[in-house]
């Protein structure tokens, strides 16, 4: 009883705070030249990088990155899973049901599988962890002309925006990188930018 009174006591007291950590936490947008647009400077991580797996009954996850609509046991089939990384001791998995919405489920190996607070709109799928408790996604802004990182927070249940940038053009891809991502625009000429994004 006392470690379920000592957490959630936590939760009062630190909630205000959560609620305002993304103004603890800034953006650090690097440009990277036509010249440095290479697969090599944009790669998602570097090639000697430790592989992120997770085990789950017998198959073999990678994390934070598309899944390729890989088979996860014991999810819901009419789900199409897209991402999954791990945080809070537990598998947390982005996926699309049969409507095309997307959905946010946790997996914990005493409950098993459940529904969490579903994305605030659409986010690209290459994620990472970040501190204790918090996701962290590329996401197109509601303002035009700018992208977002948006965290979710695996003790509250709720997602929040960390910041957002100025992009010229539509995101055509995006990728991990060391403490951030790397994502390349496409204007409507064609012209193609690619920056580095990290938090600081």
């Amino acid at each position: 009883m006392f470690p379920s009174l000592l957490r959630r006591l936590t939760l009062v007291c630190f909630l205000p705070l959560a609620a305002h950590a993304s103004s603890l936490v800034t953006l650090k947008v690097t440009p990277l030249s036509a010249e440095a647009n290479t697969p090599k400077i944009v790669a998602p991580l570097p090639a000697d990088a430790p592989a992120s797996t997770y085990a789950l009954q017998g198959v073999t996850l990678p994390l934070g990155v598309e899944l390729h609509g890989q088979v996860i046991p014991g999810l819901d089939p009419a789900l199409t899973p897209l991402t999954a990384t791990v945080q809070d001791s537990s598998l947390h998995v982005v996926a699309r049901d049969q409507a095309g919405a997307m959905v946010l489920l946790r997996y914990d190996p005493k409950t098993g599988w459940t529904r969490r607070t579903a994305p605030p709109g659409g986010i690209f799928v290459d994620a990472f962890p970040v501190g204790q408790s918090h996701i962290v996604f590329v996401q197109p802004s509601p303002t035009v002309g700018k992208v977002q990182l948006i965290a979710y927070h695996t003790i509250t249940n709720t997602w929040s925006v960390i910041g957002d940038w100025a992009s010229p053009g539509a995101i055509a891809s995006v990728s991990r990188a060391p403490d951030g991502f790397a994502v390349t625009t496409r204007e409507a000429n064609g012209e193609v930018h690619a920056m580095l994004v990290t938090l600081v």
